[in-house]
This record gives C-alpha cells, structure tokens and sequence, in this order.
C-alpha cells in the first residue's frame, strides 16, 4: 500500500512537472500568485501560522532553470527572469520568517524587576506603629511592581506592534520588487515570441526570393 501511494504521488508530480513545462513562464508563476503571495506577505502575528510555499518555489525554480539549460538561446533570457522570480519570492519568505522570530522573541523578554532589592526589612516585633508602618511599605512596594508591570506590557506592546509595522511597510517593497522582475519576464517572453515569429517567417522569404 505504501509503495502504490509514493508510485502514486511521483506519477502525479510527472504530470503536473510535464504540464506546468508546457506553459509559459509567466503563466505559471501569475497562478503561484494568486494562490499564495498575499499570504506570504500578510500580517505577522496572526494566531494561527501562515503556511509558506518553500517546496513550490523549489520545485519551480529548478524547473525554470532546466528549462535554461535545454531551451534555445531566444527562451534563456525569459527562464532565466523567471529564476529569479522565484528566488525573489524566497528571499521574502526569509524575511517573513525573520521577522516572524523578532516578534516572537521579543515577547520573552521582560524588563527587570528589582522589588526584592529596594524592599526594606519589615520587622517580625515592634511596636503597633512599626507594625502599620510596615504594612503601609508593603501596600507601597505591591503598587510599585504592579506600576512596573504595567510600564513592561506597555514596554512589550509598543515594541511588538513596531515589529508589525516594520514588516507591514517591508511587504510593500518586497512586493513591488517582486512585481518588477515578473514584468521583466514578461517582457523577455514577448521578445522570445517575437524572435521565434521572425526565425519562422525568414525561410519563407528566402524560399519566394529564390529565382525558378
């Protein structure tokens, strides 16, 4: 049964890698798109983890670079702006992940507290008057950690949601380079087409040219 699934799951990889092969560069990666970039790029610190595509942009990318290495010389150029689609795309994964890490540990980290270094000897015997009086530094040292606990939270926040925002403001870079190189594939699929229109229609005009 084991051996009939993983037979299974490589047949099924043949025929999405033979398929995916036949389409265009930019047609592949405008799918990948629409299927996981806004989640690449969205929000962290969502309650529930965003699943990154690291597999798909491998798998991608070493197709697109075969696809380098055997295509002709008109394609190489679009293949080889399609690779670095892909490895745009990695690099933001990255940097989600980075910052996803900034986030997290930031949230273990607490500012000191020295209550137990500035609290005074409260006296076991004394007078009725020592005794308030030390019930009264007590009240004073609870209300103080409870005011530095409350400074930490505040502390801890505002570094968290700068983290949020750092990340938030980088996506719109990210995705703005991400989105100038799939131009520049699209345009390098457009020459190819255009080189291939030409290298197609330039025997059929030496052959009319040809004296009978």
């Amino acid at each position: 049964m084991k051996v009939t699934r993983i037979i299974s799951a490589a047949a099924s990889l043949l025929l999405t890698t033979t398929a995916v092969a036949q389409q265009k560069p930019s047609e592949v990666l405008s799918l990948f798109f629409h299927n996981h970039l806004d989640r690449i790029l969205s929000p962290i610190g969502q309650p529930k983890p965003v699943p990154l595509p690291h597999a798909r942009v491998t798998q991608l990318r070493e197709l697109f670079a075969d696809q380098f290495s055997k295509g002709p010389d008109t394609d190489k150029p679009m293949y080889q702006a399609a690779v670095a689609v892909c490895d745009a795309v990695s690099s933001a994964m990255d940097e989600r992940q980075k910052a996803i890490a900034s986030l997290e540990g930031s949230r273990g980290v607490h500012g000191p507290s020295d209550l137990g270094a500035r609290r005074k000897d409260i006296p076991t015997r004394g007078s009725l008057g020592d005794a308030q009086l030390a019930g009264l530094e007590l009240q004073r040292e609870a209300h103080e950690e409870q005011n530095r606990k409350q400074e930490t939270r505040q502390n801890d926040s505002f570094f968290n949601a700068q983290l949020k925002t750092n990340w938030t403001q980088r996506t719109l870079q990210l995705r703005q380079n991400i989105d100038a190189l799939y131009a520049r594939e699209r345009e390098a699929e457009r020459a190819a087409e255009q080189a291939r229109a030409a290298n197609s229609t330039a025997p059929a005009a030496q052959i009319s040219a040809t004296p009978h």
